[in-house]
C-alpha cells in the first residue's frame, strides 16, 4: 500500500497498478457477483468490490484467492543458535535508543523471543551473552525437554484471551483450533495428550525453519528430523515446505 502510493507519487496514478492479494473463504462468494467463479482464483478490479472489510478503496485491484490460511512462521520462533545470536545482536543495537518507541518495540521483540525460546529471563544484554557463551544452546534438546512444555502451557493458561499468545503457538506449529477460548486444555490434558500430538509436528516445521537458516551441524541434524518425519529425500528446500502445507494444511502451493 505505502510503496504504490509513492510510486504513484512519482510517476502518476495512470502508470502504477497496486494490487493486493487476499484468501477469501469460498463461502463469502456465494451471494456475491462472483458466485460462478467461486471455487477459482480471481482478478478483480477494486470498484467491483463488495467487501468492505478487504479496504478496496486502498488498491487498484485485488487478487482473490481461496486457499486455507496458512500462519507465517518468523525467524524469532525458529529455535536454532543464529536466531539467539541474532537476538542478542538485536538488543544490543537498540539499546542505546530505548526511549524511542520503535527501538523500544524492536528490543522488547527481541527480548521476549529469547524468553520464549531459552526459558530464561536475564535484564540485561551482557547476562544473556555470559549465558549463551558458557552454555551454547541446542533448540534440538530445548524441543523435547519437559520444561520446555511446562513454560508454553504456563504462559498459555496465563495469557490464553490474548490474541498474541494464541497466535504465537498456532505460528510456532500448533493446529487452528488454538486460536479459540471457548474450550481451554487443563494441564493433565496438555501433558498426555495435546502436547505429545503436537510436538512431532512443530518440530518438523522447526527443522525446515533450521534447514533454511541454521549452522552447518544444525542443519545436518534438521534434515534428518524432516527426512525421518516425512519419509521423503527432496533436492530443494522449499519442497520441504510445500510439503508442510500440503500435509497438514491440505494446500497446493
Amino acid at each position: 500500500y505505502y510503496l504504490a502510493y509513492y510510486l504513484e507519487q512519482k510517476y502518476g496514478n495512470d502508470s502504477v497498478l497496486s494490487v493486493n492479494q487476499v484468501v477469501l473463504p469460498v463461502r463469502n462468494m456465494l451471494n456475491s457477483p462472483f458466485s460462478e467463479v467461486k471455487d477459482n482464483p480471481i482478478f478483480v478490479y477494486s470498484r467491483f468490490i463488495p467487501w468492505e472489510n478487504l479496504t478496496p478503496e486502498n488498491y487498484d485491484a485485488l487478487i482473490i484467492r481461496h486457499e486455507v490460511f496458512i500462519p507465517r512462521h518468523p525467524l524469532s520462533l525458529i529455535l536454532c543458535r543464529r536466531v539467539v545470536e541474532s537476538c542478542m545482536k538485536r538488543m544490543k543495537f537498540f539499546k542505546p535508543y530505548l526511549k524511542g518507541y520503535k527501538a523500544k518495540d524492536y528490543y522488547n521483540r527481541a527480548l521476549n523471543a529469547l524468553k520464549f525460546m531459552t526459558g530464561k529471563n536475564f535484564k540485561t544484554v551482557k547476562a544473556w551473552e555470559a549465558w549463551y557463551r558458557n552454555n551454547g544452546f541446542d533448540g534440538f534438546k530445548r524441543l523435547d525437554s519437559t520444561d520446555f512444555a511446562e513454560s508454553d502451557f504456563a504462559d498459555y493458561y496465563k495469557n490464553y484471551k490474548n490474541f498474541r499468545t494464541r497466535q504465537r503457538l498456532f505460528m510456532f506449529g500448533f493446529g487452528p483450533g488454538i486460536m479459540t477460548v471457548d474450550h481451554i486444555p487443563e494441564r493433565k490434558y496438555w501433558k498426555e495428550v495435546l502436547w505429545p500430538e503436537v510436538l512431532p509436528r512443530i518440530k518438523l516445521l522447526n527443522s525446515i525453519g533450521i534447514y533454511w537458516i541454521g549452522y552447518p551441524d544444525e542443519k545436518e541434524k534438521a534434515k534428518k528430523i524432516i527426512e525421518s518425519f516425512t519419509k521423503r529425500h527432496f533436492t530443494r528446500k522449499d519442497e520441504y515446505l510445500k510439503y508442510w502445507r500440503k500435509y497438514f494444511y491440505q494446500a497446493n502451493y
